[in-house]
């Protein structure tokens, strides 16, 4: 099992949230290479405001997220 931390990045005064607590997905062995896994979102309560996602630098060898918050596998799991 991994856990992967993923990174909003805000310019204004309201810090961006979650909707969720936490996002959960079980990938399988046979899952393809860039595959989706699942998406994030978040909200700020600055209107005028662009959220920027990004992965910790960790996953980003596994993982590679978009501006939407949908996440994907780089390449086929491998057994650690």
């Amino acid at each position: 099992m991994a856990t992967v931390k993923i990174i909003i990045g805000d310019q204004n005064d309201n810090r961006p949230r979650f909707l969720s607590s936490s996002y959960k997905r079980t990938v399988s062995e046979l899952t393809g290479p860039l595959s989706f896994i699942l998406k994030v979102e978040a909200e700020d309560e600055d209107s005028d405001d662009t959220l920027a996602y990004s992965l910790d630098p960790e996953a980003v060898k596994d993982f590679s997220i978009n501006d939407d918050g949908n996440i994907f596998l780089r390449d086929k799991v491998s057994q650690r």
